[in-house]
């Protein structure tokens, strides 16, 4: 059975991967060393509360769904997903996304 520390481990290389970031990124944006970062996802150091929540910050998900999914619950978060992608583009990419997701929100809402 998966220890709490493992599964949380994976769920931030899930989201790390998902993100298409490697252990630099992510080093960079938590401010936490990569090979720690590392050693958090392949359970060979257990990770604090305080770690948790800076790489769940860095991720632009919630230390919650970092637990979520290491339960295996929550798996379509997509807003996690959409803040992170928005939160790593720059401003004009930002405005390109947005601007997209509207018209595609507006367009499905006639397949009701």
């Amino acid at each position: 059975m998966k220890t709490i520390y493992q599964a949380v481990g994976e769920s931030i290389r899930a989201k790390r991967l998902q993100l298409g970031l490697t252990l630099e990124d992510l080093s960079e944006l938590s401010g936490l060393h990569a090979s720690y970062i590392g050693q958090i996802e392949r359970n060979s150091k257990k990770a604090s509360l305080e770690t948790v929540a800076a790489l769940a910050g860095a991720l632009g998900v919630s230390v919650r769904c970092l637990f979520s999914d290491a339960s295996g619950a929550n798996k379509f978060d997509f807003s996690g997903q959409l803040d992170a992608l928005l939160r790593f583009s720059d401003a004009r990419k930002r405005r390109i996304i947005l601007d997209v997701v509207r018209r595609l929100s507006k367009g499905l809402r006639g397949l009701r």
